[in-house]
């Protein structure tokens, strides 16, 4: 196995094959490949030529923490979000579970995303603890996540045309790979730490992620004007009722936590508290009220039980086809 790495350097538009005349030219997506020290380039005719390039260059590749380049922009183009939200509803299925060979063939808009994050941000968004902040640094979370998520896949077996993901991808990767945002360097890790600084727990621990260890990523990107009005929804119906993100062991009487909330466990019994002084409460206490009434009765029925935080590698939300949908979707292996 070789320790490699896959950047989408480039991302521009030229001729396949010679040159015809003018009004019989058309144009085709040209992606700049390196991988080591290697660059590749190719004429992408068709979406399935992308997909069988990326799985010859990940054959045979390991994941790696290595930090992750991208290309610069074109001069002068303006930060926007609009590829996020094409990969969003290109690559996410209604429960919000990755397509990974949908991932792997948006994968270059995603870097055209993740170029356009890696500018120095607006004065609106560039500090401070406001909406626009928050809501630029939830969409280059979900992004970035995504991107190193990315680094994960590999083919399907017999297949060079379809990828899959592993189940869980090493907690150190996925939170401490460096990459450029915002005009420096930073880290899932790096973001975490901005949002605990806010104030209010619940902004590290909804931070989208492609992984089950903080809040699940958007259909789409998230906006300034809802950002927040939005968290108390999410954190009662995205985070505290999914049994993938608190998972709650009734063999063993243990549950655990996302680490954002297990980080937040002290002020958040504290707050409870001082609103219900009749007797100390635990951690599953101050976070019923909190919960909708599906989540607060599994709080419940797990009262008593030893609380710590979640460990191991990170769960990958991504979508398992079986042998069949398999066959539906890409045909016999070697197609």
């Amino acid at each position: 196995m070789r320790n490699c790495q896959l950047q989408i350097a480039n991302c521009k538009f030229g001729n396949s094959g010679g040159m015809p005349p003018k009004s019989e030219q058309r144009l085709f997506p040209i992606f700049q490949f390196a991988i080591g020290n290697s660059q590749f380039e190719i004429h992408a005719v068709r979406p399935k030529l992308i997909i069988l390039v990326i799985a010859s260059l990940l054959a045979g590749c390991r994941p790696t923490s290595a930090p992750i380049a991208v290309a610069p922009p074109p001069a002068g183009q303006s930060i926007t979000c609009d590829d996020l939200a094409a990969v969003l509803s290109e690559v996410l299925d209604r429960e919000g579970r990755i397509d990974p060979t949908a991932l792997a063939v948006h994968l270059p808009r995603l870097e055209r995303q993740l170029s356009l994050l890696a500018l120095p941000w607006p004065q609106e968004a560039a500090g401070g603890h406001s909406d626009q902040r928050l809501a630029w640094l939830y969409n280059a979370r979900a992004a970035w996540s995504l991107r190193i998520i990315a680094r994960e896949l590999f083919p399907l077996e017999g297949r060079r045309d379809a990828f899959d993901l592993p189940a869980a991808i090493d907690r150190e990767r996925l939170m401490n790979t460096p990459f450029p945002l915002d005009g420096r360097q930073m880290s899932l890790t790096a973001i975490d730490v901005e949002l605990a600084g806010w104030g209010d727990f619940r902004l590290a621990a909804l931070a989208p992620d492609a992984t089950d260890l903080a809040g699940p990523l958007p259909q789409r990107p998230f906006a300034a004007d809802t950002v927040r009005q939005d968290l108390p929804a999410r954190l009662a119906t995205k985070l505290l009722a999914d049994p993938r993100r608190l998972v709650i062991d009734h063999d063993q009487q243990v549950v655990g936590v996302p680490p954002a909330i297990w980080r937040a466990r002290q002020n958040l019994i504290m707050e409870y508290n001082q609103h219900q002084p009749v007797r100390p409460a635990d951690l599953l206490t101050a976070l019923r009220p909190l919960a909708d009434p599906a989540a607060r009765q599994r709080l419940t029925d797990a009262m008593g039980y030893r609380v710590e935080e979640r460990r191991g590698p990170a769960g990958i939300s991504a979508l398992r086809l079986d042998r069949q949908e398999r066959l539906r979707r890409f045909g016999p292996p070697g197609n």
